[in-house]
């Protein structure tokens, strides 16, 4: 009876690995064939010039995002979000201009209302976030590292 449950015990964990394993590298991302990212001005402050480059993270901890802060000043930044799969939409990406603000923090409206906020975080190395749907109201937060080269 003992070996029975130690096999039914690990069949089960294996299983979990099994599907932690597969959800962990079936990203759904998508981004555009060419990038642009171009280095920020040195009249840029290294708070909102930390932002350039590539940041990923999930989504209300569930789906996996990409934003590209691809050109960045003091007043605007240039940015393509892309979410992968989530509640019947399919992997998308787009292109947006946001605004630079104090904190430091870049946010923007896009054409449904929804509204987009990334602050930077103390440490420079992280984005903490949130997508506000104007439809229903709905408040999804973010937490964003930069994204490793692949």
């Amino acid at each position: 009876m003992m070996k029975k449950r130690r096999g039914i015990v690990s069949l089960f964990l294996f299983l979990v690995f099994l599907a932690l394993g597969i959800s962990s590298c079936a990203s759904t991302v998508l981004l555009p064939a060419t990038l642009n990212i171009v280095p920020p001005s040195a009249d840029v402050s290294p708070e909102i010039a930390a932002f350039s480059g590539m940041w990923e993270g999930k989504l209300n901890g569930m789906v996996d995002t990409i934003l590209v802060v691809e050109k960045i000043n003091t007043e605007t930044a240039e940015v393509i979000i892309s979410m992968g799969e989530w509640m019947g939409f399919k992997p998308r990406y787009f292109y947006a201009t946001a605004k630079v603000l104090h904190g430091p923090t870049i946010e923007w409206i896009n054409k449904k209302g929804n509204k987009f906020v990334y602050k930077m975080n103390k440490d420079l190395k992280s984005i903490s976030g949130f997508l506000e749907v104007k439809k229903t109201g709905g408040k999804f937060q973010i937490y964003m590292n930069r994204r490793k080269s692949k």
